[in-house]
């Protein structure tokens, strides 16, 4: 029998709703113009991690 958390599927929805709204209502900009996120990793550790990207969020228009 496998054992699953009773508040997964309530927690997959919540996440869900949030990332929908954040692209709702900003448009995601990287810091600098024109330099688009690496796709090298980070070395080292057990996981492989993406390197750090910094973005600017503006409100959208209404």
């Amino acid at each position: 029998m496998l054992r699953v958390c009773l508040g997964e599927s309530l927690a997959r929805d919540e996440v869900f709703l949030f990332l929908t709204t954040l692209l709702q209502k900003f448009t995601f900009e990287p810091e600098v113009k024109g330099s688009p996120p690496s796709m090298d990793v980070v070395p080292g550790g057990l996981a492989l991690q993406p390197r750090e990207y910094k973005a600017v969020l503006k409100e959208r228009n209404p």
